[in-house]
């Protein structure tokens, strides 16, 4: 129930599998995020900021989103570029 969060774990999820391949955040180019509710936006540009030094990548944010459970708020896809 708690979107920031929601946006925090994503990122350390996201996180995980770009140093698994060998990378780390800064190599992440692109975000899509994803909110049940548009409302949730202000969380999801904290959690951003908290990762991500400015300007950060680039990012499409889309709200309304009918996921299939109702306890999830958010959801984060990312695109990172490793050399």
């Amino acid at each position: 129930g708690d979107a920031l969060e929601q946006c925090r774990q994503c990122f350390r999820h996201i996180d995980a599998f770009v140093t698994a391949a060998g990378g780390s955040m800064d190599d992440v180019v692109s975000l899509n995020i994803f909110l049940s509710d548009i409302r949730f936006r202000q969380a999801s540009f904290d959690a951003r900021a908290e990762v991500f030094n400015a300007p950060g990548p680039t990012a499409t944010v889309v709200g309304g989103v009918d996921f299939a459970f109702d306890d999830l708020l958010v959801e984060i896809s990312a695109i990172a570029t490793l050399k």
